[in-house]
């Protein structure tokens, strides 16, 4: 990863590497990657060494991207038949991992649950968040408009 790369952050999305600092933390120099949250202008610090521990990862491929979309289709998903607040948290575990896959899975379960019956807010502001997370990167990935993006998401799991 360098300096202006597209990364995702978990649980807030896609990020811009903007500049590389060093910072002295407990007497040591250490290098720190700035970056900026596309969906907020949120500024975060992460600690080069820490990456991994923070799960810092590149965007997708354009074709690993349009593979996400296609694989949307054919996902299988379990639509757990849980209280709204067990199902809220492990559908909010699911979407701080950063992992593609498992946000297609948060947004496929609540997409197939609002086509079954209205949802409450706490459910469709999960909806909401989980394609904002997939459309964001997948805009970024392909470079297309994220308006586009939503739309190929909506079609994948009609």
């Amino acid at each position: 990863m360098k300096l202006h790369d597209h990364v995702i952050y978990p649980s807030h999305g896609v990020a811009v590497i903007k500049k590389v600092d060093k910072k002295t933390v407990g007497g040591r120099e250490k290098d720190f990657f700035v970056l900026e949250i596309l969906h907020s202008q949120m500024t975060i610090l992460v600690s080069k060494d820490q990456t991994d521990q923070v799960g810092l990862r590149p965007v997708l491929t354009k074709t690993a991207a349009k593979q996400a979309i296609s694989k949307l289709r054919n996902l299988e998903v379990k639509i757990y038949d849980t209280t709204w607040n067990r199902r809220y948290r492990e559908y909010m575990e699911l979407l701080k991992t950063g992992n593609t896959e498992d946000i297609m899975r948060v947004f496929k379960s609540l997409s197939i649950l609002n086509a079954r019956r209205e949802m409450s807010f706490g459910e469709r502001k999960m909806l909401d968040w989980a394609k904002e997370l997939l459309a964001l990167e997948l805009s970024v990935s392909m470079k297309v408009e994220k308006l586009q993006v939503e739309d190929m998401l909506m079609r994948a799991v009609a």
